[in-house]
């Protein structure tokens, strides 16, 4: 569930940054390349270190740690997509990434520690296997998925959790940025435009 959640939603915050903070590809793409690469690789080093520290102090604490660092990533993922203020926006989205990405060590710390040495390998390709078919094959589909039914409503999700969806964005469609700035000004965001 946490790599199709979060391959999903990496697959369409560029998107989602272009629709609903106007930001240009060039700095979405930087912006994504420090924060999921860098600080997404550091997370994940850290993540490894951090459970293995509290795996031999408390047996079990492995796989405990990956899920109390999912139960701080989520919230903040949700505060990022709620958020108006492109900077805080882009600065939240710091942490659940960094946070976020700490459970790939500790899994496979957990899976090894479970399999004699020589089940090791195969192990490891069953697992890849099941993470890159759910992550990459049904995470970016699901994402989509969900946002081409939040269309039918026409306001995006962060509008939908703070208020309620405005009456005359409803009927439209937009075809053209012309359409979208109009329907901004009354404070609708429109998915899928």
């Amino acid at each position: 569930i946490t790599a199709m959640i979060g391959h999903g939603a990496i697959a369409w915050i560029a998107t989602f940054l272009v629709r609903t903070h106007e930001m240009p590809l060039q700095h979405i793409g930087l912006y994504l390349a420090f924060v999921v690469g860098v600080l997404g690789a550091c997370g994940t080093w850290l993540g490894g270190v951090l459970a293995d520290r509290f795996e031999q102090h408390q047996p079990g604490w492995r796989l405990k740690f990956v899920a109390i660092s999912i139960l701080i990533a989520k919230p903040l993922a949700i505060l990022f997509y709620l958020n108006d203020s492109t900077m805080i926006a882009l600065l939240i989205f710091m942490i659940p990434t960094a946070v976020g990405s700490k459970f790939a060590g500790p899994t496979v710390a957990h899976l090894f520690g479970r399999v004699a040495a020589s089940q090791r390998a195969m192990t490891t390709a069953i697992l890849m296997f099941a993470l890159n078919l759910v992550g990459f094959g049904l995470g970016p589909a699901f994402v989509g998925f969900l946002s081409d039914q939040l269309r039918n409503f026409r306001c995006s999700i962060r509008r939908s959790f703070t208020r309620p969806l405005k009456s005359e964005c409803s009927g439209r469609r937009p075809h053209h940025s012309s359409s979208l700035r109009v329907c901004k000004r009354e404070h609708c965001i429109i998915v899928g435009c």
